[in-house]
């Protein structure tokens, strides 16, 4: 679960479903349509606003406007609770 801001400011949650470091897939019922910009708060790197690209049937594709840093992505996904392996 993964909190977010829709483009009017309002505060919602959504269920992230996949993310990489230029953006991430999630589960929201509340209506998004292409182009319109949101704003998440991620672990470890905080506020990273996002384009949304497609949404269709509660699942919503954005891309981050800035890409998550090679340092910071692992430690993200981390913090997500997502198991990594070491490389």
């Amino acid at each position: 679960r993964l909190p977010f801001v829709l483009p009017d400011g309002r505060q919602e949650i959504c269920t992230c479903i996949n993310i990489s470091a230029d953006g991430l897939l999630m589960r929201f019922d509340g209506g998004l349509e292409p182009g319109d910009l949101v704003i998440f708060r991620l672990p470890v790197i905080g506020r990273r606003e996002a384009k949304v690209i497609w949404s269709l049937g509660g699942k919503t594709g954005v891309q981050f406007e800035t890409t998550i840093g090679a340092e910071d992505y692992l430690p993200t996904l981390r913090a997500m609770g997502v198991r990594t392996h070491p490389n």
